[in-house]
């Protein structure tokens, strides 16, 4: 199953002003009553110049172009007073909000200022770097009006947005940092100004922010992000700008878990002598947390006088020189910069002055902890550029990568992060791989990971926004004489082009016999590159026993996602009966439809042909089930999705709402094969605990888990990332869904034929209420019928067919 992100969404560019849906309760009529709707169009415009805005019907939305700030609504439906309640949002504007209660071409709207101050307060509770990736981290917060309550809003973070839930307005973003390692936080809602935010994610933290960072005391001054100190030659300072808590004086070693401790680390400070006494020292310390009895470890890196270096440690009050020595290239004249870094990774440290390294040590004891930057009384030093590339947590940043590099480094931080199964992912050498799919496929959970998968974008794109892929247009299955026959032929595609039906018997597939394709496990290869132009050579047999050859030529294939519907009637009851093939954002409109259709018709019971549904989007298999339950499941818990223990704070619970077309039964009917999957099984788990849901067929395929994805340049990364539970906790069905009345797929008729094995079965259910005499039992059904599969693995999953 694809599912939404709850906190990471399709990315939008900062420069777009908008920002926050408004969850609207539009009341509807029941009873399969469509909603009347209109068309709005206008204009968006700020002091006569047009804008780039959201515009927001009753739940409609969309973002103007800021060319001529134009927007078009079509469709938008009335409320129960029959209006339409019209927003307009743009960042730094006030949002604007009109009431309409008919269609209106040629809308002119005229944002304005708001200068009350009113903003949204936002509080960030967690920022953490290199997550799930170098260069990206994740933001943790929530967003309250001035009297804390929480409230309904959307939060824009460098790109990435989601929409926080009025009863906690909490946000959860994983997003990349700015080209200064900066994030830009935006918060939108309704009747307040837009909030917005700077964070510069430095490696002390915002010099200028004080507590918890640089601060201002003494002789040292903050100055365009740089630390100065003046010496007057009386005083003797130790500054500790990395504490870990708001007061340097007390507890300034950093802890694990405090957000300003590192473990590596690769830190450099430019100081420069102004003069003075010629008795003088000024250098770093590194300390760890405290020893067991007490006592500050640490390591020093001094300056002293006559240009002197030392390097000592300080274990436990115990000091032991590690080198003294008097370099050449140090010098010691006035206004001269020297720089001085400390390199930690593990218990290796490395030193170096002007950028030369002057001793390379293994020093034991020391797990990472805090900095600090110090001078005796006798010099003028200005400590200057001091850094580190590693901000807040323990990632380094990485210097820029090759393509291949990039992506497999990408993969590797995914899997070892949200991945659900992160704790078995194994460490490897990402050197040793030449793509990244061999990295991934190395990396997953084989005990239960089938679905992990990296596919080029386009495809990706292709498939769920489009119902679109490039192949031939069907899909196989084995038989119990272990035959492998056509299941599904979908329209205008190839296939159908050739003639090819349901029941076909594939003999032979580019000269290979489908024995030969099985003993040398030839199934991922035997069908070539799904690149348009690919020929493919098949010998089909077909019901009648006719064989013949062909070639049929690759080309995008759009999925029927409705491939058939029908209504029977029996004793006296309409039977709605539909086989759905793939939940994708084009059949959204495909099942709206074929429910108005059932609706018109005032069907009884519906019959859900999922047996050959391999899943896709979260999103509409809710739709799906709300058209089916309507008013049993409205506003009740649709799925509760859970992720990793490192990811808790990104688990969540979706909600069912209304739906034109609902049929309001209180019993479905589900045919399922091994080849139900996914948001197949979403539908059924999730509805099981409001309404009746019979199961007629055999096992589902077992996937009660989900990806959100990762795009990196023309690749679609999609690793596990969630599963998911239903209103009563009811998931963890790996084995599969099982059957209520097991019984076979009969490849030899054609759907809608009520001879057809699972649908006659399905049919009988409804006029007896029970299983047929005919019907197997679930464990025939697992263990005396073992049938081959066609394999099909990844992205080929997601499509279901050749």
């Amino acid at each position: 199953m694809k599912n939404s992100h709850p906190f990471r969404q399709a990315p939008a560019r900062e420069s777009i002003c908008a920002f926050f849906v408004l969850l609207l309760c539009v009341a509807w009529a029941t009873d399969c009553m469509a909603v009347e709707r209109t068309r709005i169009s206008g204009t968006v415009k700020y002091r006569g110049a047009p804008v780039r805005a959201m515009v927001l019907a009753n739940g409609l939305h969309q973002f103007t172009s800021s060319v001529d700030g134009s927007f078009d609504l079509n469709g938008v439906p009335f409320d129960s007073n029959e209006q339409i309640t019209l927003f307009t949002f743009c960042s730094g504007l006030s949002p604007y909000k009109t009431i309409l209660t008919d269609g209106d071409m040629g809308l002119e709207i005229e944002m304005s200022s708001d200068s009350s101050g009113r903003q949204p307060v936002v509080t960030i509770d967690s920022f953490d770097v290199g997550i799930p990736k170098t260069g990206w981290g994740d933001i943790l917060g929530t967003i309250e009006n001035a009297a804390g309550t929480p409230l309904s809003a959307m939060i824009l973070v460098n790109g990435q947005y989601m929409f926080t839930g009025e009863i906690a307005g909490k946000f959860n973003l994983t997003l990349p940092l700015g080209s200064k390692n900066t994030i830009t936080l935006y918060g939108f809602s309704s009747g307040l100004m837009p909030y917005k935010e700077t964070i510069h994610v430095h490696a002390f933290e915002d010099f200028n922010n004080g507590s918890g960072g640089f601060q201002e005391f003494g002789p040292f001054s903050l100055s365009n992000d740089t630390l100065l100190f003046s010496g007057d030659g009386t005083s003797s300072y130790y500054f500790d700008p990395w504490n870990g808590g708001d007061n340097p004086s007390q507890n300034w070693y950093p802890q694990p878990g405090d957000s300003n401790y590192f473990d590596n680390f690769n830190v450099s400070v430019v100081t420069n002598w102004e003069g003075g006494d010629a008795t003088y020292s000024y250098g770093l310390l590194a300390c760890t947390r405290r020893s067991a009895s007490g006592n500050i470890d640490a390591i020093l890196f001094n300056i002293v006088k006559d240009g002197y270096y030392i390097i000592y440690t300080i274990i436990d009050a115990n000091s032991e020189t590690l080198v003294n020595w008097a370099p050449s290239f140090l010098p010691d004249i006035k206004g001269q910069a020297n720089k001085l870094s400390i390199q930690k990774e593990d218990n290796n440290f490395r030193f170096f002055i002007n950028d030369a390294e002057v001793e390379d040590l293994f020093i034991d004891g020391f797990t990472g902890g805090g900095l600090a930057v110090g001078s005796s009384q006798k010099v003028d030093v200005r400590f200057d550029d001091f850094t580190s590339t590693d901000p807040y947590k323990k990632e380094t940043l990485i210097p820029s990568f090759s393509y291949l590099e990039k992506l497999k480094d990408l993969v590797y931080r995914v899997m070892t992060s949200t991945y659900l199964w992160y704790d078995t992912v194994p460490a490897v050498d990402l050197t040793g791989y030449d793509s990244a799919e061999a990295l991934l496929e190395d990396l997953m959970y084989k005990d239960l990971d089938r679905w992990s998968y990296i596919v080029p974008k386009e495809e990706y794109d292709s498939l769920m926004e489009e119902g679109k892929y490039i192949g031939l247009g069907f899909g196989m299955k084995f038989t119990e004489n272990h035959e492998c026959r056509m299941r599904i032929v979908y329209q205008d595609s190839p296939a159908a082009d050739a003639g090819l039906m349901r029941g076909d018997r594939l003999v032979e597939i580019n000269g290979k016999t489908i024995e030969e394709i099985e003993i040398n496990d030839l199934w991922s290869t035997i069908f070539g590159e799904d690149e348009i132009g690919v020929i493919v050579d098949l010998k089909i047999e077909d019901s009648i026993g006719l064989t013949r050859s062909l070639s049929l030529e690759k080309r995008w294939v759009t999925i029927d996602s409705v491939q058939y519907g029908d209504v029977f009637d029996i004793n006296g009851l309409k039977v709605g009966y539909l086989v759905f093939n793939e939940f994708i954002e084009t059949a959204r409109e495909d099942l709206e439809t074929v429910f108005a259709s059932f609706c018109q018709e005032g069907i009884d019971e519906l019959i859900l042909d999922l047996r050959y549904n391999p899943g896709g989007r979260g999103s509409i298999a809710r739709y799906l089930s709300e058209l089916i339950a309507g008013t049993h499941i409205e506003d009740e818990i649709f799925a509760q999705f859970t992720h990793n223990d490192r990811y808790s704070a990104w688990d969540f619970e979706d909600y069912f709402s209304s739906a034109d077309y609902s049929l309001n039964l209180d019993r479905v009917i589900v045919i399922t094969s091994e080849q139900t999957c996914s948001a197949s099984e979403l539908v059924i788990n999730c509805l099981k605990p409001f309404i009746d849901v019979v199961l007629i067929g055999s096992n589902t395929c077992g996937k009660p888990v989900g990806m959100y994805g990762y795009d990196l340049f023309d690749k679609h990364i999609s690793p596990i990332e969630f599963k998911t539970v239903n209103a009563n906790g009811e998931g963890d069905y790996f084995d599969g869904i099982p059957p209520t009345c097991a019984c076979e797929d009969d490849l030899m008729r054609q759907f809608g034929d009520e001879e057809e094995s699972s649908l006659m079965e399905a049919l009988n259910y409804v006029r007896a209420g029970s299983c047929s005499s005919h019907s197997l039992s679930v464990k025939t059904m697992k263990t005396e019928r073992p049938y081959k599969e066609v394999p099909m693995k990844g992205f080929r999953k997601e499509i279901g067919a050749f």
